[in-house]
């Protein structure tokens, strides 16, 4: 989701495929307000966290 660019959205089926196991993971990122729900499905509410952890997949 990160590295799709500022405003880009991923649909929940598209997680849940990248990320089968990860369904608590997804609800963690909403509660703590990272990302957010939108109509075609979830995006980061801060762009400067997007930024974040665009950067950290770069590093590694």
């Amino acid at each position: 989701m990160a590295a799709r660019g500022e405003g880009a959205t991923v649909s929940r089926l598209t997680i849940l495929q990248h990320f089968p196991d990860k369904y608590d993971a997804l609800n963690l990122l909403l509660q703590r307000e990272l990302i957010e729900e939108v109509s075609e499905g979830y995006r980061f509410q801060v762009e400067l966290i997007r930024r974040w952890f665009a950067s950290s997949l770069s590093v590694q």
